[in-house]
């Protein structure tokens, strides 16, 4: 069936594919084959109501495409249902080596939109995970499925809660008039949270579409959800809708990388892109001078173009932030070790929350391999520091191949493949280390990058030790981390709201210009 006919089928593909775009560059250096599409079963033989396709454009290059069906079904007691089937496939490259993501969703509706179930499965380019959602009463219960074995997490729900095609069906049920605002709650499949949808149609306006330009009304949409961090703010999309609710274009406003979506035919949707894009060249920020991971010191000028610098990149014992202007900020970086003496207060000292110690969908410290590979490694020892720095080395010195095309494998799973870049190292030692009883977080942020003549784009970890967030990195392997890292935020990669502290990442990407100042001592 032609696009525009029937429900609208999207699920705010422009955080869709921002999830998957930003765990794909905070990797710094398998190919997965497409799977079908994920079915929830249902006992009516499905008609077609709908099916459309979009390109998906990244920097304005041709990364991927989305396809959707919306299917009329029923349940077994004959109640009417919409079964909402959509693949999402990318591909492009990070620092030469191809990656490929790929997800399939399927949910249950009702006509009102209502979700009733959903499952999806994705590739990030290790082990395919598998979420089966369902709506039981005032909660929604999620199963998640990998290869280390099988969890569950549950998130509170409301019957005023939407689907995960919530802003599409909006649109297409009532679409909107210049200056009206509305508002709704539904399940983010990108974020993997509840969240609080804010809609404002603007003006109608000449629009460029793939092969034409269209008049249509812009109508821009704020995403919150809980843990989102208040600094970066929400997250921004616009889309570009006509007179009957059909969403012709849309945008990702919070990737400092332009991304957009454009309705399409099958065939532009399939055709093979007009050139590649290299996420990890493309990311990567050039700077004034060399540096050496050795410095004990360095004074950096950091400058975004359209936000203030100082709001995004954290301030604690390793790493000061000073505002200059409103689009630049000085930032002192030192390496820091425990027992240092320093004095730590304020929000630097926050002392470990739960999920810093206990183990999470991405961070499997209770696996049994990844239990005995801790308790391998000095053995005996009881000074936490020294543990910590031992399974940094191990770590280091364990993964036998480091390659950029996974972007984001579980712990469970680095550990029986060993195999990935900065993330995987990452997601390893924080298991590792919370398996001794040492509580450790990821870190996102920049890391200088000798080969790349700048920074870019990298995880690593941060330990507690003595009341101290001490940083280490398993990816470099030099016993603690000098000057030449720019920290971000943290993430514990757990809970509703895993996904959140991306959004960071995502904001400054394409933005940032650093400058080295002062470097003190090698």
């Amino acid at each position: 069936m032609r696009a525009g006919l029937g429900l609208r089928p999207s699920r705010l593909r422009g955080a869709l594919v921002a999830g998957f775009f930003v765990a794909l560059v905070s990797g710094c250096g398998s190919d997965p084959q497409p799977t079908p599409a994920v079915r929830t079963p249902a006992p009516a033989t499905p008609s077609l109501l709908s099916e459309s396709w979009e390109v998906v454009q990244l920097a304005d290059v041709k990364a991927g495409y989305i396809h959707t069906q919306v299917f009329e079904t029923s349940d077994s007691a004959g109640n009417e249902l919409r079964r909402i089937d959509s693949e999402m496939q990318l591909s492009v490259s990070r620092f030469g080596d191809k990656s490929r993501p790929a997800v399939q969703f399927s949910s249950l509706e009702t006509p009102a939109g209502r979700l009733v179930s959903f499952e999806s499965t994705e590739r990030l380019g290790g082990a395919p995970v598998t979420r089966k959602g369902k709506v039981d009463g005032d909660k929604l219960e999620v199963e998640i499925v990998s290869q280390s074995g099988t969890s569950t997490t549950t998130l509170p729900w409301s019957n005023d809660h939407r689907g995960l095609n919530a802003v599409d069906d909006e649109l297409a049920r009532r679409p909107m008039l210049s200056g009206e605002t509305r508002e709704l709650r539904c399940y983010d499949a990108a974020l993997r949270a509840i969240v609080l949808v804010k809609l404002e149609a603007e003006t109608l306006e000449e629009t460029r579409l793939l092969d034409k330009t269209q008049s249509l009304l812009r109508v821009e949409a704020t995403l919150e959800v809980e843990g989102m961090d208040a600094a970066a703010g929400p997250m921004r999309l616009t889309f570009w809708v006509d007179k009957a609710g059909v969403v012709w274009k849309r945008r990702n406003d919070s990737l400092g990388m332009l991304q957009e979506n454009f309705l399409a035919t099958r065939e532009a949707a399939l055709a093979a892109p007009s050139g590649e894009l290299d996420i990890g060249l493309t990311s990567t920020v050039k700077i004034n001078r060399r540096l050496s991971h050795d410095a004990r010191s360095v004074k950096y000028v950091v400058e975004l173009k359209d936000s203030n610098p100082a709001k995004f990149f954290a301030s604690g014992p390793s790493q000061q932030v000073f505002p200059l202007s409103q689009k630049s900020a000085e930032i002192v970086v030192r390496a820091v070790r425990p027992q240092a003496g320093l004095s730590v207060s304020g929000s630097a000292r926050a002392e470990p929350a739960p999920e810093d110690q206990q183990p999470g969908e991405y961070i499997q410290s209770d696996d049994a391999r990844i239990v005995r590979m801790a308790h391998a490694v000095a053995q005996g020892e009881k000074d936490p520091w020294r543990v910590a720095l031992s399974l940094e080395g191990h770590v280091h010195r364990s993964m036998r191949e480091r390659n950029f095309s996974i972007a984001l494998a579980s712990a469970a799973d680095v550990a029986r493949s060993l195999e990935g870049d900065c993330t995987e190292h990452a997601v390893l030692l924080a298991a590792l280390a919370r398996a001794r009883g040492i509580p450790a977080r990821i870190v996102l942020g920049l890391v200088y990058s000798p080969g790349a003549g700048g920074f870019a784009f990298h995880m690593w970890n941060e330990v507690w030790i003595d009341g101290l967030w001490a940083p280490v990195d398993a990816t470099l392997g030099r016993g603690g981390v000098g000057a030449a890292h720019l920290k971000l935020t943290t993430t514990s990669l757990s809970g509703p709201a895993a996904m959140v502290g991306f959004l960071s990442v995502a904001k400054v990407m394409g933005q940032l210009k650093i400058e080295v100042v002062e470097v003190d001592g090698i």
